[in-house]
């Protein structure tokens, strides 16, 4: 959704780099800083956590790239304007 306003960068980030390089810095942290032992548990628990952090990143990224005329418009449906397999049936250019 942030690419469809234009935020590619912003899309990719928290997924790319921020997910993947803090499950890195978490486990190298742990192990080599703390000296825990690590077992795919572990890691796995620290997949969950860079995952929920790029989430909330990303949703931040969705609020604040969002057009503001977006909060104001009311959502609508127009299932009479759809063929039975689901594409436009009417062509509202000439209306």
């Amino acid at each position: 959704m942030v690419r469809a306003f234009g935020g590619v960068a912003s899309a990719l980030m928290p997924d790319r780099l921020l997910r993947d390089g803090l499950l890195v810095a978490i486990v190298a942290t742990a192990s080599i800083g703390l000296g825990l032992r690590i077992d795919a548990r572990w890691v796995m628990t620290a997949t969950l956590a860079g995952s929920f952090i790029g989430l909330c990143i990303a949703s931040h990224f969705v609020r604040r790239l969002r057009p503001r005329v977006i909060n104001t418009v009311a959502a609508s449906y127009c299932g009479a304007d759809l063929a039975p397999n689901g594409l436009a049936a009417r062509d509202h250019r000439g209306d």
